[in-house]
Formats: C-alpha cells, sequence, structure tokens
C-alpha cells in the first residue's frame, strides 16, 4: 500500500507539472509578461522555481544512481552560481564532507517545508492576478460585471 501512495504521489506530481507547464506557455503565448502585468509574471516564475525545488527533492528519496547524479548536478549548479557554494554546501546542505544519510533528512526536511512556501507564493499570484486582471484572449473589455477578490475574502 505504501508504495501504491509513493507512485500516487510521484505520478499526480509529473501530471501536475504538465498543467504548469501548459499554463505557462498559455501566459506566454497571450502575452502575460507585458506591461501591467510583471508582477503576476515574476511571482509565477518563482512559484515555478519553487515547484521546480520540490520536485527535485522528492526525486531525491527513491534511493538509486539517479537520486545521487540529481544531487551532485544540483549542487554544482549552484556552485556555478555562487562564490561560497561549495562552504554552505558541505556543511548546511549535505550536512558533512559526502552526501549521505544527514543529506536525505535535510532534503525530506525541505520537501515538506517547501508546500507552505508555494502556498503562499500561489497566493501572492492569485492576489496579483486580481489585481491586474489576466489576459483575456478575445480581447473584449469586462469592467461592468466584475467582483473583486477582497470582497470574496470578506
Amino acid at each position: 500500500m505504501v508504495g501504491f501512495l509513493r507512485y500516487l504521489h510521484a505520478n499526480g506530481a509529473s501530471m501536475f507539472f504538465i498543467v504548469v507547464y501548459l499554463h505557462t506557455f498559455r501566459g506566454l503565448y497571450y502575452g502575460s509578461y507585458l506591461y501591467p502585468k510583471e508582477p503576476l509574471w515574476i511571482v509565477g516564475c518563482c512559484d515555478f522555481v519553487a515547484y521546480d525545488h520540490n520536485c527535485f527533492y522528492g526525486l531525491c528519496f527513491t534511493f538509486g544512481v539517479k537520486c545521487l547524479f540529481g544531487v551532485q548536478q544540483l549542487l554544482q549548479i549552484y556552485y556555478q552560481l555562487f562564490l561560497l557554494w561549495e562552504r554552505i554546501s558541505s556543511y548546511w546542505v549535505w550536512g558533512g564532507y559526502s552526501i549521505a544519510n544527514a543529506t536525505l533528512n535535510r532534503f525530506f526536511s525541505f520537501h515538506y517545508l517547501f508546500p507552505f512556501i508555494i502556498l503562499a507564493l500561489v497566493f501572492i499570484h492569485l492576489v496579483f492576478l486580481h489585481e491586474y486582471g489576466s489576459n483575456n484572449p478575445l480581447g473584449v473589455k469586462f469592467t461592468v460585471d466584475t467582483v473583486t477578490m477582497y470582497l470574496i475574502l470578506l
């Protein structure tokens, strides 16, 4: 039963990424990154990066060769991006001088905590969506019969 739930969780995450990719490509197609919706687009991109990292942290629990090489590749990318990443990665992320059990414990903690960060970013994304509006592919201006999000929350 545990294996079934694990595979359901992994495949559900893959299906969720398909929906996120479709949502992103729709935004690119209709120009959602243009003025005045840049804050909405930036928060959406930050949300995507958080999804991606959470997916990576979950991938590390397969305990296989793919897990080890995935961790090494991501940490090498971070090492190239940040000058002091070698010292930070060996103490804070790895929990030692190599990828070991402490690393997996920390990644499990990250995989547990990231959905809360994602939830906050999704809420900010929705606030910006209701502030700036979404792109209308038909080009129809609809300012008459609208209800703001803030009235719904009251």
